[in-house]
């Protein structure tokens, strides 16, 4: 049964949001700011903007497994090891066996690149701040379960068309 699609809040929500969304993605690796790192991903033809995303969730985390960062990315392991190849091949990202165990694999920011992946990942932050600091931590609390529920709904695409 379909609904008009101006007749319920939850309607003009979820239009308000798409229009957000479209907003924030016109934020592209192209506004990134010019430095080595960038330089590296863009005269790699072997490199997609998905790779600069790899690169700040590792980042973010400083280190994590493969299998961390294909849960992160919402990706099978299979897909997320072929991507860290790519980085790994690109000299751009380090792999680290563990020593205790070692069917795992460390993975972080090349030395060459940690402050450059770290400063384009403070310049796409200072927006969330300063919006983070307008609001209370309970109002927060429920942007991020907001959130989380998005991307719950989002990571199941076989039942949007229910």
């Amino acid at each position: 049964m379909k609904q008009n699609l101006l007749s319920t809040e939850a309607d003009a929500f979820a239009r308000h949001f798409l229009l957000w969304s479209l907003r924030v993605r016109k934020s592209t690796p192209e506004d990134l700011p010019e430095n080595s790192l960038i330089q590296a991903v863009r005269s790699n033809n072997t490199l997609a903007p998905r790779h600069l995303v790899a690169i700040a969730v590792i980042s973010i985390a400083g280190e994590l497994t493969v299998s961390e960062l294909a849960d992160s990315e919402g990706i099978a392991v299979s897909t997320a090891s072929l991507l860290v190849t790519k980085l790994v091949d690109a000299g751009l990202v380090v792999r680290r066996e563990d020593l205790s165990d070692r069917r795992r694999i460390w993975l972080s920011v090349h030395p060459s690149y940690r402050a450059e992946a770290e400063a384009i990942l403070e310049q796409r932050l200072l927006p969330l701040r300063r919006v983070y600091e307008r609001f209370s931590p309970k109002q927060m609390a429920m942007m991020v379960e907001v959130l989380d529920a998005l991307a719950e709904e989002l990571s199941h695409p076989e039942e949007m068309n229910e």
